[in-house]
C-alpha cells in the first residue's frame, strides 16, 4: 500500500488539503510541476539511458521469489518512479509549508514509500537513492518556479 500510494490517493489528498488551505497560484504551478515532472522523468530516464539495468527479481531468479500480490517488474530499475515521485511530492510539500510535524510526517512517507521498494524486491538501493535525490531535485526546481513572477519577467509592454 505505501509503496504504490505516490501512485494517487496521496497526491489526492494532499491536493484536497491544500485545496482547503486555498493555496495561492504560483504554489499550484510549483504543484503541478511537482505532479507532472514527478511521474514522467523517471520513465523518460529509465526508458533513455538506463533500459538496460535488471531489477532484484531478474538478476536473482528462483532466489528471490517474488511477493505474493505483487505484480512483479524485471526491468527499467533506475531510478524508482515510485520514490520519485514521493520525494518530490513530500520536500516540495515540506518546504512550502510551516508545520514542522505535518512535513516531518510526509518526509517520513516518502522514506517509507522508497523502502518499502527495496523489501518488495523492486528495486536497489541505489534506485531508491537516485529517486530521492531526483525527487529533491525537482521540489527545489518547482519551488524556484513558484517563486518566478512571470508577469513582471515578461512584462506588459504598452503601445503607443
Amino acid at each position: 500500500m505505501a509503496s504504490s500510494s505516490a501512485e494517487g490517493w496521496a497526491v489526492g489528498i494532499m491536493t484536497l488539503w491544500a485545496l482547503l488551505e486555498r493555496r495561492a497560484l504560483r504554489w499550484w504551478m510549483g504543484w503541478g510541476v511537482v505532479v507532472a515532472a514527478g511521474s514522467l522523468l523517471p520513465r523518460v530516464i529509465k526508458q533513455t539511458w538506463f533500459s538496460s539495468f535488471p531489477r532484484p527479481l531478474e538478476l536473482y531468479k528462483g532466489t528471490l521469489l517474488p511477493i505474493p500480490g505483487v505484480e512483479p517488474a524485471y526491468w527499467f530499475s533506475f531510478p524508482s518512479g515510485h520514490t520519485t515521485a514521493a520525494a518530490a511530492l513530500a520536500f516540495y510539500w515540506a518546504w512550502t509549508h510551516p508545520r514542522p510535524t505535518v512535513s516531518a510526517l510526509i518526509i517520513f512517507w516518502a522514506l517509507f514509500v522508497g523502502f518499502s521498494r527495496m523489501a518488495l524486491h523492486m528495486h536497489w538501493w541505489i534506485d531508491v537513492v537516485g529517486g530521492w535525490c531526483l525527487g529533491a531535485a525537482l521540489a527545489a526546481l518547482a519551488l524556484r518556479a513558484s517563486q518566478i513572477d512571470f508577469v513582471s519577467l515578461w512584462g506588459s509592454k504598452k503601445r503607443s
